[in-house]
């Protein structure tokens, strides 16, 4: 059996070994081919959401209030940890 490492998101500012376990999985081959599969059907149908709010709005769905004070920015390069607090503190 043939494992792998599933990134269950991309961040474009992380290099693939730099990502936090959990947003790590380790999955078979097969399991892996269908996680991307279901995953990126459901980054369709979210992002087909979010194209139709602004970022105002973004912030004030229900999944936002599911993120951590900072644990979830951490991931992020200074400077757009920066612009998300920012957006934060103006609502």
């Amino acid at each position: 059996m043939d494992l792998q490492v599933h990134h269950v998101v991309y961040i474009t500012a992380l290099d693939p070994w730099d990502y936090p376990d959990e947003l790590l999985v380790v999955v078979c081959d097969w399991h892996h081919k269908e996680r991307q599969a279901v995953e990126q059907a459901i980054y369709a149908e979210v992002g087909k959401h979010l194209a139709t709010l602004n970022v105002h709005e973004m912030r004030r769905q229900p999944i936002f209030a599911f993120f951590e004070e900072d644990s979830t920015f951490d991931y992020f390069p200074a400077w757009q940890r920066e612009l998300l607090r920012h957006e934060r503190d103006l609502e």
